[in-house]
């Protein structure tokens, strides 16, 4: 169970506590969250965000917890490195290694100019007449889950306005985010208004046609995002993700969301 959530969870808790302006002095943020779902626990994740001058790097961790852990116990690491350019934020390199009950996963990507130019993965997914494969085309201008989320807007109003095109090295998708609604938040490390978003799930490649989980997600319509922006940088990292499941309601909530002190 916690093993289907975990690439949507990884991509909607990804960006953490980036920010995108060029800072003279190296600045590191920390960002916590717990994931339940229907109130129970599954999982914690952190991130800690490390920025120095044009530069970025962030470290991720994801661990199940309550019944989660019992069941299907699943441990993840993530980093990823990458410059900050007129463009956005754009990835150099990214690795991703899992443990979920007895099944393991690895992922490391190269990245130049925005597009993919080394995948490696393992294991290998299975080619099943079902099994939507990631053409060369599916690579160009994406980011990896730790990126794709940093998002920078003018205004708290524009930042439900685009599309976060997301590679993780197995699966090609898109999330489309829509539909602004401004509301106060409070979280430790952070009091102010937050964004909700509508979010739309687009699966592209890396899937298999029909799989429950995934036409579950693709015909969803009730999946939300909330934004919050890291101190005045215009750069917003999520609060909290709502996410429908055939399984039951998943909730992704900040328990954290600061500068270190």
């Amino acid at each position: 169970m916690f093993r289907r959530a975990l690439p949507l969870a990884a991509c909607l808790l990804a960006a953490g506590t980036v920010s995108g302006q060029t800072l003279e002095a190296p600045k590191t943020f920390l960002s916590d969250y717990s994931i339940s779902m229907m109130g129970l626990p599954l999982g914690q994740s952190s991130f800690k965000t490390v920025i120095s001058g044009d530069s970025y790097r962030v470290d991720g961790q994801l661990r199940s917890a309550g019944l989660a852990r019992i069941f299907d116990k699943t441990v993840a690491q993530s980093r990823v490195e990458g410059t900050f350019t007129d463009r956005g934020a754009q990835s150099k390199n990214y690795s991703l290694s899992y443990v979920s009950g007895e099944k393991k996963s690895k992922a490391s990507l190269v990245f130049a100019n925005g597009n993919v130019v080394t995948a490696n993965v393992t294991p290998k997914p299975k080619m099943r007449k079902s099994y939507v494969p990631v053409e060369e085309a599916h690579m160009r201008a994406v980011a990896d889950p730790l990126t794709a989320a940093i998002v920078k807007a003018n205004s708290i109003n524009e930042v439900c306005n685009r599309t976060l095109h997301v590679f993780d090295g197995k699966m090609r998708l898109d999330l489309k985010l829509s539909n602004p609604r401004v509301a106060s938040a409070a979280v430790p490390g952070f009091k102010g208004e937050a964004v909700t978003c509508s979010a739309r799930f687009v699966p592209i490649s890396g899937y298999r046609k029909g799989q429950k989980s995934i036409e579950f997600l693709k015909s969803n319509t009730g999946i939300s995002i909330t934004f919050a922006e890291n101190g005045s940088t215009g750069v917003y990292g999520p609060l909290k993700a709502s996410i429908p499941t055939y399984l039951g309601q998943l909730d992704i909530t900040a328990t954290k969301f600061s500068l270190a002190r």
